[in-house]
């Protein structure tokens, strides 16, 4: 039996810390409303009109309330957690919470980092000192993503490429006052790009030497992943959607000045690990991020010794049977 609870802990865990969660909270609230009262050998909770609320409907209506939220983030927590994580993917979490804690203290100060520790709180973590474990479950989360993907390309990615046209697009801008009037320097410099283009050089390498975009510039103009749902400016959007991969599309113009467009990549394996396309095929299919999470704990062999738990958990996902 021992060995059995070894192989299963954090299953045993969740069904602990939910049960205790859920008594600690009711018994908090019934003492401090109606300590000591008790009808037919009940404890009352509350009273209005004469009419009692016993501390059964209590734990009921919390459940009802509370408990499904609260069991789905233990599980999935329990269950990232049984992952490892590479020693490269734990020390960028680290790297990454160390500075986000930074700015955010050096931006907004205490009660920035305040409001951190509660965000994570409510998503089931301690607090700010567990940013990087967040960091490190958001990746295991995007690699569970797109193994599930892969495995269920058909019925998944085939119909988003289809309906979305998800890629991955660069771009130049030179700013201007008045797009559709560019001074003769804004002029000069779109023909210095159009020069260097003709003559063959990467539109990355042109993107970093003209591009006034300071943001995507140094990265040689990448915007990285989008899709027709992308929220960028009319002109912008169908420029990019209208392009294959390796083209290059003509000046258009926006509210930020002139800019030349470039589809990077059409290709799914050019994408597929990128957030903004997990992000958007989550959207997509709400259902997604339970099934993963619910294939991931199949494959690490989970078992359910509270059958109550197990059951309310496959409700909680939309887990009709063991097919997922």
């Amino acid at each position: 039996m021992i060995d059995n609870l070894k192989k299963h802990w954090f299953v045993v865990i969740v069904a602990i810390i939910f049960l205790i969660g859920i008594i600690y909270f009711a018994n908090t609230q019934i003492n401090s409303v109606l300590k000591g009262k008790r009808v037919d050998g009940k404890d009352v909770v509350s009273e209005v009109n004469n009419v009692n609320l016993f501390a059964d409907d209590y734990y009921d209506k919390l459940l009802e309330k509370y408990g499904d939220q609260e069991l789905y983030k233990l599980f999935e927590r329990a269950s990232l957690n049984a992952i490892p994580s590479s020693d490269e993917d734990k020390k960028k979490a680290e790297e990454d919470a160390k500075k986000q804690i930074q700015a955010i203290s050096a931006q907004q100060g205490a009660p920035g980092l305040e409001n951190l520790d509660k965000a994570l709180v409510a998503l089931g973590y301690s607090g700010k000192d567990e940013l990087a474990v967040f960091y490190e479950n958001m990746t295991k989360k995007d690699n569970m993503t797109a193994e599930y993907l892969e495995a269920n390309y058909d019925k998944y990615v085939k119909k988003f490429i289809e309906d979305k046209q998800p890629r991955m697009v660069s771009h130049i801008l030179i700013t201007m006052d008045d797009s559709s009037k560019p001074t003769d320097a804004e002029q000069q410099k779109i023909n210095k790009v159009d020069e260097a283009l003709k003559g063959g050089k990467n539109f990355g390498e042109v993107a970093l030497e003209f591009s006034d975009d300071q943001q995507t510039a140094p990265n040689k103009g990448s915007l990285g992943y989008m899709d027709k749902e992308t929220e960028y400016q009319e002109e912008f959007l169908a420029s990019a959607l209208s392009l294959k991969q390796g083209e290059t599309g003509v000046w258009i113009k926006t509210s930020y000045g002139q800019h030349l467009v470039h589809i990077d990549s059409t290709d799914y394996k050019d994408f597929k690990t990128e957030q903004g396309f997990l992000s958007a095929i989550n959207n997509a299919n709400p259902e997604l991020e339970a099934l993963v999470l619910w294939s991931k704990a199949k494959e690490l062999d989970i078992k359910f010794h509270n059958k109550d738990i197990e059951k309310r958990l496959k409700t909680i996902m939309g887990i009709e049977d063991d097919k997922q």
